[in-house]
């Protein structure tokens, strides 16, 4: 997602029939975002945490808004 303009996503819970895929979370605005290695969390570049496997917002990190000095 990075080096892409913000737009709207979701988590969505894939499965092996399209009908049955859902949407987990609306996460909303989201230009820079990782998954934990294990892939059991979602974390956006506004500190938001969700659990991957229900879409449910853990925490809200206190992340600052602004670049990184050495990026």
């Amino acid at each position: 997602m990075m080096n892409t303009p913000p737009h709207n996503c979701s988590l969505v819970r894939l499965a092996p029939k399209l009908v049955d895929c859902a949407q987990v979370a609306f996460v909303g605005l989201c230009w820079e975002a990782a998954f934990s290695d294990s892939g059991n969390f979602f974390v956006t570049r506004r500190g938001d945490v969700y659990a991957t496997s229900n879409g449910r917002l853990l925490s809200e990190l206190d992340f600052p808004q602004g670049d990184y000095p050495d990026r």
